[in-house]
C-alpha cells in the first residue's frame, strides 16, 4: 500500500499560522518601545515570578511541540520528521514570541527561549524513543489565593494560581519493568514548581515551590474503559487528559524554596503567608 503523500499545503499554512498567532500576541501587547534584552535570572529568588514563568515556558513549549507534531503527522508526515517539525515549529514560535517582548515592556529574554527550546527538544526526545506512556509534562490551575492587589507594584503576570508538573506513569513503569501494578496502573507520581505571590505581594511572604505529588492517570483510565485512539474525538480527549493537570486529583507535599519550609498535606494551592 503506498504511502499517503504529506499534505505540504496544510502543513506549511499550520505553521505559518503558528507562527503569526505568536508574533500577534507579543507584538500586541503594549507600546512599541526601544529593542531591549532582558536578564530575568532563571529560578531566583528576586525573579519577579519566582521561577515559575521559565516552568511554564517548559511545560508550553512542550504541549506546542506535542500538539503539532500530532498535527503534522495527521497530514502525512512520518512519525519522526512530524515531531521534528513540531519542535522546530514550536521553537520558532517562541523566538518571534521573544521578538515582540523585545520590543515591549519585557524585552527579550535568552532565559525564557532557552526554556522553549528545551520543552520542545524534550517532547521531540520522548517521542522519538516512544516513552510518552512513561513521562510527560502538564499543567494545571489551582484555587487562587487571595491576595492584596499590588502595594509592592511590579511587572508581569501573577502565576501564584498555577502549577506545572512532571509526570512519572506507573503504568508506563509497569510494563517496562515488567510487574503488575494491580489498581497502581491509574497512578502516577508528580513533581511540580509552582510560586506564590510573585509580583505583587510583600517579598517577605512569596514562596518558590517544589512539590512531590501522587495523583490519578486519566489516560490509563481512558484506555481501560475502552475509549479508542484513533478517531479525532478521542485524540483531542486523549491529548487534553495528558498534558492538562486536572485540579483536585493530586495530593503531595510542597517544600517552599524562600523560607526552609513543608506544606502538607495539599493539593498544591498552600499559600499560609496570605490568609483568607
Amino acid at each position: 500500500m503506498q504511502a499517503e503523500k504529506p499534505k505540504t499545503f496544510w502543513i506549511a499554512t499550520v505553521a505559518l499560522v503558528t507562527l503569526a498567532g505568536s508574533a500577534y500576541n507579543s507584538f500586541g501587547d503594549g507600546s512599541n518601545r526601544r529593542f531591549h534584552f532582558t536578564n530575568e535570572g532563571f529560578f531566583g529568588q528576586s525573579t519577579y515570578a519566582g521561577g515559575a514563568d521559565k516552568a511554564s515556558h517548559f511545560v508550553s513549549y512542550y504541549v506546542v511541540a506535542k500538539l503539532l507534531g500530532g498535527v503534522y503527522a495527521e497530514l502525512g508526515l512520518n512519525k519522526d520528521s512530524a515531531q521534528l517539525l513540531g519542535a522546530a515549529t514550536s521553537v520558532a514560535a517562541g523566538f518571534v514570541t521573544e521578538l515582540g517582548d523585545g520590543r515591549g515592556k519585557y524585552g527579550f529574554s535568552y532565559e525564557d527561549l532557552l526554556f522553549d527550546s528545551l520543552g520542545a527538544a524534550t517532547q521531540l526526545g520522548i517521542a522519538h524513543y516512544g516513552l510518552g506512556d512513561l513521562i510527560g509534562f502538564s499543567a494545571g490551575l489551582l484555587p487562587s489565593p487571595v491576595e492584596p492587589c499590588c502595594p509592592y507594584g511590579g511587572t508581569g503576570k501573577n502565576y501564584s494560581d498555577e502549577i506545572y508538573s512532571g509526570d512519572l506513569r506507573i503504568a508506563g513503569l509497569a510494563h517496562r519493568a515488567g510487574f503488575d501494578p494491580g489498581p497502581a496502573r491509574f497512578l502516577l507520581f508528580s513533581t511540580t514548581y509552582s510560586s506564590k505571590g510573585y509580583p505583587y505581594s510583600n517579598p517577605a511572604i512569596r514562596e518558590r515551590q517544589i512539590g512531590l505529588f501522587v495523583g490519578v492517570n486519566f489516560v490509563e483510565i481512558l484506555r481501560a474503559a475502552g475509549v479508542p485512539e484513533r478517531t479525532w474525538w478521542s485524540k483531542v480527549l486523549y491529548f487534553l487528559f495528558d498534558v492538562v493537570r486536572i485540579p483536585y486529583t493530586q495530593i503531595g507535599y510542597q517544600y517552599d524554596l524562600n523560607h526552609g519550609r513543608w506544606h502538607g498535606p495539599t493539593i498544591g494551592d498552600a499559600f499560609p503567608g496570605v490568609g483568607p
